[in-house]
Parts: C-alpha cells; sequence; structure tokens
C-alpha cells in the first residue's frame, strides 16, 4: 500500500512539474487565407511542423522575444521578430507567399518591389 501511495505522489509531483510549462501558438496562412500545413517553424531552436489547419504550439519560450522562422517547399522563407503575449499565449498569424505567386510576378512587371 506504501508502494502505491509513493507512486501516486510521484506521478503528482511528475505532471505537476511537465504542466507548469505556456504552450504557445500561431497559425501559418497562404495568399488566400488558408492555412498551409507541413511548415517547418523554426522558434529559437525549437523545431515544428504546422498541422492540416496550418496552426503550430512550442513551450518554454521567452517572454521578451523571440525568432519565427517559416520554410515550406514552394514557398518564400519567412523570419519574424516577435514578443509573445503571455495573457492570450498567441504568436499569431504568418502569411507565406508562394514563390512563383501571381501577386509577386505582378508586382515585378510593374517595377515595383513590395513585400506582401
Amino acid at each position: 500500500m506504501k508502494k502505491f501511495f509513493l507512486w501516486v505522489i510521484i506521478i503528482f509531483i511528475f505532471l505537476a512539474v511537465t504542466g507548469c510549462a505556456d504552450y504557445y501558438y500561431g497559425k501559418v496562412i497562404d495568399e488566400g487565407e488558408s492555412g498551409v500545413p507541413g511548415v517547418t517553424v523554426t522558434v529559437n531552436g525549437q523545431e515544428v511542423e504546422t498541422t492540416d489547419e496550418g496552426y503550430f504550439s512550442v513551450r518554454d519560450i521567452d517572454e521578451e522575444g523571440v525568432e519565427i522562422v517559416l520554410k515550406k517547399e514552394g514557398y518564400t522563407e519567412k523570419a519574424a521578430e516577435v514578443v509573445p503575449d503571455p495573457g492570450t499565449l498567441n504568436l499569431g498569424e504568418y502569411e507565406l507567399s508562394a514563390e512563383n505567386s501571381s501577386v509577386s510576378s505582378s508586382t515585378e512587371e510593374n517595377g515595383e518591389d513590395e513585400d506582401f
């Protein structure tokens, strides 16, 4: 019986310690505002992949600011500096542009060099 209670206490302590970390989340979208699946998201060295709906989550990040890098074949790589909101745990929404999108080719034809 004592062993049982010892294991309960150990499991409780383990869950309390590992459950203390906050998960921050964000979303990657395309020009049509649809979620982009399979994007590699790197947040201060933590590498995760977006879900089928374009969502990602990371934990144990620096609340004073993080660098987010988004990579996926066929899309232009994007990097951003973000100060997370600890109240909402939301890292924001990020738009990736297709490498050969009509938006970028139309701006090149007009001689404009703008980031979308």
